[in-house]
């Protein structure tokens, strides 16, 4: 599940519902538009039975709280992974238990990587 979060993500309420109603659609789960909390209990329940998923949330901005979003513990999932992309390694930090720096490919890279891609 690739969810792209963005600058515009605040923890607001309407927020929340939206990155969850992402979440659950890849899921194929239907969130009811009642409490925060019960759609978030749904979603981590739902998140539970998976045997195994990957979710990447991209370009994130600011500090998420997973728990509250309904996204389990990394330890107390089974066979689920989570990847968190951001421009502030300090996102990271606060976030993550694992954190990579990408570096930027050289413009030889770069261009060797675009050839290969694009078939020469």
């Amino acid at each position: 599940m690739w969810i792209t979060v963005s600058n515009r993500y605040q923890e607001t309420e309407s927020e929340l519902k939206k990155v969850q109603n992402l979440i659950a659609k890849r899921l194929k789960l239907e969130l009811p538009e009642e409490s925060i909390e019960t759609r978030t209990s749904q979603l981590r329940a739902r998140l539970l039975m998976e045997k195994a998923f990957l979710l990447i949330l991209d370009d994130v901005w600011h500090p998420i709280d997973l728990d509250r979003l309904g996204i389990p513990e990394p330890q107390v999932l089974r066979g689920g992974k989570i990847i968190l992309t951001a421009r502030s390694s300090n996102i990271c930090s606060q976030m993550a238990d694992v954190t990579l720096k990408i570096e930027a490919l050289n413009e030889d890279e770069a261009w060797r990587m675009f050839c290969k891609s694009a078939g020469e």
